[in-house]
């Protein structure tokens, strides 16, 4: 959850600052086993925190899926980033972008990247 926040900044920031990318989104999917799921206990813990879920605080109680017995930390998941552009490019300009950030994208994790048609026209010449 805030890894992937954490990443969402991160990434944002720097497609943003070359002025041809924006980041969307970054989902999670494939989720292994399975997606955490959050209990009562969680919820409680959280009310000191004014009902944020922390790291700590979903580190802190089991998973509540039915006889899962793992933590947080081991339920695992692939991630997407969401890019669209914000001008007319060229592939090379794409290219040359994805490579130049795909050591962000594996530190966070994430290991697929969609580009995504943006509303305004723009194309990949």
């Amino acid at each position: 959850m805030k890894k992937t926040e954490n990443a969402t900044k991160e990434i944002g920031d720097i497609l943003d600052a070359n002025g041809i990318f924006k980041l969307l989104a970054i989902n999670e999917d494939e989720h292994t086993p399975h997606p955490f799921t959050i209990t009562a206990d969680h919820l409680k813990a959280s009310e000191g925190n004014d009902g944020i879920l922390t790291e700590d605080i979903l580190s802190g109680h089991s998973c509540g899926a039915e006889d899962c017995e793992l933590s947080y930390e081991e339920h695992t998941c692939k991630k997407t980033a969401m890019i669209t552009i914000k001008r007319d490019t060229t592939q090379e300009e794409v290219r040359d972008m994805l490579l130049s950030i795909s050591e962000d994208l594996d530190r966070h994790g994430v290991a697929k990247v969609a580009l995504v048609q943006p509303e305004e026209g723009y194309q990949i010449l």
